[in-house]
């Protein structure tokens, strides 16, 4: 695997929100993950700002800001209409996340 790259600045959250963990980097995505809270959200949230589409406040919590971003990704990059993160989804928003500048 190729090693994590820094993430462009983003804005920091209102509110203190829950640490990144290893475990939440390496645990599968699930399309379930759209609604939940927590280090998964917050890992998404994070991806998605290195990708260039801001969630927002970066709390780890499944909102409207995060549902957004996720909704201009998918449409970015072809996929299937939606505002969650499954498997294919999540593959590409790392890759993504990764290769930019």
């Amino acid at each position: 695997t190729r090693p994590l790259v820094a993430a462009p600045a983003l804005p920091p959250s209102t509110r203190p929100g829950p640490a990144i963990t290893a475990a939440a980097v390496r645990a599968p995505i699930r399309a379930a993950l759209a609604g939940g809270t927590g280090a998964r959200v917050l890992h998404v949230q994070v991806l998605l700002g290195a990708a260039g589409f801001s969630p927002g406040a970066l709390d780890g919590k499944w909102q409207q800001g995060t549902r957004d971003a996720v909704r201009a990704f998918r449409e970015a990059h072809a996929l299937p209409a939606g505002d969650a993160i499954d498997e294919p989804a999540y593959a590409r928003l790392r890759a993504a996340a990764h290769d930019r500048p």
